[in-house]
């Protein structure tokens, strides 16, 4: 289920690696995303919570309270922390243009 964590959208995880930034599908509308499955660690420091963080391509709206299933296509790259927030966005915009090459072009 999502649901709200200062800003980050958590849902729950079920057998696979933490720690890590996927390319994926979602079951809502069929729609493709960019999956950051791990701890968040800009941001939060030592944390073992982990997060799931979606961005659905193509799609905006709100989706607090629905369930989101999330089909795992293949692994990007490994969660790091980066020094400040604007690398940060940096690197997710570059994964977003990597997972929508694979699916758009």
């Amino acid at each position: 289920q999502v649901t709200g964590d200062g800003g980050v959208r958590r849902i729950e995880k079920r057998g696979q690696d933490v720690g890590a930034m996927f390319k994926c599908s979602t079951v809502f509308e069929g729609k493709h995303a960019a999956l950051n499955l791990g701890f968040a660690p800009t941001f939060r420091e030592n944390s073992d919570q982990p997060l799931a963080e979606v961005f659905i391509l193509k799609w905006e709206g709100d989706l607090y309270g629905k369930i989101l299933e999330v089909i795992l296509i293949k692994k990007i790259r490994n969660e790091k922390k980066f020094e400040n927030k604007n690398d940060l966005i940096l690197q997710i915009k570059k994964d977003i243009k990597e997972v929508e090459a694979v699916f758009y072009d």
